[in-house]
Order: structure tokens, then sequence, then C-alpha cells
């Protein structure tokens, strides 16, 4: 039988003999639409996409402080550890995306989740400053702006001219 035509039972398969099913048609969608259990991790007992990160900001969270890498491996639940260098990739992505703040202590650094106001603002500035013309980027944010928003920042403004 070749990889595309059906099997008794009905089923197409493709050049790689796996089922070409998709969730139109009551069959798996594929890799990306993996079921999730409540814990984010789905029946082959991956995580979900970008569950580390959200794990890791929530240990940054409830830490009260800058946590190590190795603290925040420690911490991490799963009966597999990951490696070191896996949570150091996750703490620089999650750096770089303004949404953990890290300062050093000796040769490495030490990372802590940052207020979520700040870190909108800090992406708002870096959208901003890859723009040639701030005059009609702000023209369109303005515009955009709901109503109650626009009087929330006009008030911030006056407040800060004072």
């Amino acid at each position: 039988m070749s990889p595309d035509e059906a099997t008794p039972s009905g089923e197409r398969r493709g050049p790689d003999g796996a089922s070409t099913e998709n969730a139109e048609n009551g069959g798996p969608a594929g890799a990306d639409a993996e079921r999730v259990d409540p814990t984010g991790r789905s029946a082959t007992g991956r995580r979900a996409r970008g569950s580390l990160e959200t794990e890791i900001v929530d240990i940054l969270a409830q830490s009260g402080g800058a946590l190590s890498p190795a603290q925040v491996r420690a911490r991490l639940p799963g009966s597999v550890p990951l490696s070191y260098s896996t949570v150091v990739t996750i703490l620089t992505r999650l750096h770089a995306k303004d949404l953990v703040t890290r300062h050093r202590d000796g040769r490495a650094y030490r990372y802590a989740a940052d207020d979520p106001a700040a870190a909108a603002a800090r992406r708002m500035t870096r959208l901003l400053d890859d723009q040639a013309d701030h005059r009609v980027a702000l023209a369109h944010f303005l515009a955009a702006l709901s109503p109650g928003d626009e009087a929330l920042l006009r008030s911030l403004i006056t407040e800060s001219d004072e």
C-alpha cells in the first residue's frame, strides 16, 4: 500500500506513514495541537509552549527577591530536572523580553520578576526607539487609545509638567 492510500480503517497516511487526519474530520491535529493537561504538560509529557517561561516567572515572583539560575532550577516542579544551561537560556530570553530584571552577582547573574507595568513601559519605549519618526508613531498610539486612557495620559503629562 502506498503512503497516500487509505488503510483498511479508512485512515489516510502521508509520505512518512503518519496519519494525515486533521481536527476537522476528528483526527489528530498534529504536534502543534497536542492536548495539554492542567499542569501544562501534553500527553507526551512535554510542556506546552511558553509554560516553562510562565513557571519561571511565577517562581521569581513568589521568591520575593533575586534568584540565581541554580536556585530557580531547584524550585522548578517535575520529576525530571532541567539542565542548568536550559534554565539560563530561558532566564536570558525572559530578560531580553523585559519580563525579568537581572544584576551581576560575581561572575553570574541573579534574576527577579519585574513589575508588569514597568516592563510594559520599557517595551513601549524600545518600540518607539525603533521608529524613525516618533511624532507619527505617537500620533497613531494616541489615536488608538480609548477616551478614558487618552484623558488619563493627558492628566499624567500635566502632572509631570508641574
